[in-house]
């Protein structure tokens, strides 16, 4: 089934984040749930039965979920164990995956993990500067990590994920989330960014939403207002910027899918950006290319069937003429999201090396 068309009255600027590919996802991705019933040991002297739904269409064979007797007798428990340890947050999500890719494969690692997740209860609140399991494996590199409210805009409490290094003052960069909002995968690669050296700040652009579903993410991106979100985004650089944990005066900045066209679009509206790196996000307008302050990464998948290659082709025209320090990166057999390694879509060897470009692409215009 092909992808759903963008209808032209969805990107002419009706929608509030005009551009924005809300027809992206088509019913083609919205998966069959199915029931699957894995043994695992949750005390040591009893078992329970942790009913988990898999993700995939129910057309496609997960072996190590449908049948995890399959695997063979050592790899059938490393398995489970691992099932158990992430249940119990005993391990990150990070490391199921890694733990899981070793035996299954990224694809059914993934899709376990995206099962699992589905009915895991949702822990107990957290003590205030505490947060998910991004911020638990922060913890363990040194980091500092919290939820903080860093300003207000139009009678709203701003607030977001920081992110602080174990080293002395840094540059400051905010990361900016998917159409899903911010959630653990964000959170996690703001770590990831301090981890590099960078005081990392992630919005909440939703302000307490997060969409699990394609279709709630869609009403969620349709809600937000790009003038709001970049006017909430000049309140999280200057709060960045006032802290004595960063240096310098102006930010770096990446994002993701919608993200990516935030990123793109704070670029070319404030003087605070020195560097951008926009993932898969909606090329802007020559006329808005023409406005991009700092430098620009761009970034997209071969087979991002939301962004035909001449595009993406034309916004780096625009850059170039326009003088403006840009690159445009596409990689072969990666698709849409496929930086993002909680999803189906997720393509490993393209997100390991785009993560490298955006380092090296913030070392050269922002610093370390």
């Amino acid at each position: 089934m092909p992808w759903n068309r963008v209808d032209k009255w969805m990107t002419g600027g009706r929608f509030p984040l005009a551009g924005f590919p809300y027809g992206l996802y088509s019913e083609r991705i919205s998966r069959n749930y199915v029931p699957v019933t894995i043994p695992v040991t949750g005390q040591p002297t009893q078992k329970k039965m942790v009913m988990c739904r898999s993700l995939l269409p129910e057309s496609r064979v997960f072996t190590s979920a449908v049948a995890p007797q399959a695997l063979g007798v050592r790899k059938r428990q490393e398995l489970l164990a691992a099932v158990d340890q992430f249940e119990y947050g005993r391990i990150t999500r990070r490391s199921f995956v890694q733990r899981a890719s070793s035996l299954v494969g990224a694809g059914a690692a993934l899709a376990l993990l995206a099962a699992c997740t589905v009915t895991i209860p949702e822990p107990p609140a957290a003590p205030e500067g505490v947060g998910s399991e991004g911020d638990e494996e922060a913890s363990a590199t040194g980091l500092t990590t919290s939820m903080v409210e860093y300003g207000e805009h139009d009678q709203q409490t701003l607030q977001g994920h920081l992110a602080l290094p174990a080293s002395g003052p840094a540059p400051a960069v905010l990361v900016i989330q998917e159409w899903w909002g911010l959630n653990p995968h964000i959170k996690d690669v703001a770590n990831r960014v301090a981890q590099e050296g960078y005081v990392a700040l992630a919005p909440d652009l939703y302000h307490g939403e997060v969409a699990t579903e394609p279709t709630e993410a869609r009403k969620l991106a349709m809600a937000m207002d790009q003038a709001t979100a970049l006017a909430e985004l000049d309140v999280a650089a200057r709060y960045l910027l006032d802290l004595e944990s960063t240096q310098g005066d102006r930010v770096g900045i990446i994002g993701f899918c919608l993200g990516g066209r935030i990123a793109q679009a704070f670029a070319a509206n404030n003087p605070l950006n020195a560097a951008a790196v926009s993932f898969y996000g909606t090329p802007l307008s020559d006329e808005e290319a023409a406005q991009v302050h700092g430098a620009l990464l761009a970034i997209w998948g071969a087979a991002d069937q939301a962004y035909p290659l001449p595009r993406t082709e034309q916004l780096e025209q625009a850059l170039t003429a326009a003088g403006v320090p840009n690159r445009r990166l596409v990689y072969e057999g990666a698709g849409h999201s496929f930086f993002n390694d909680t999803r189906s879509s997720y393509h490993a060897e393209a997100a390991q090396d785009a993560w490298q470009q955006s380092l090296e692409w913030f070392s050269a215009y922002l610093g370390t």
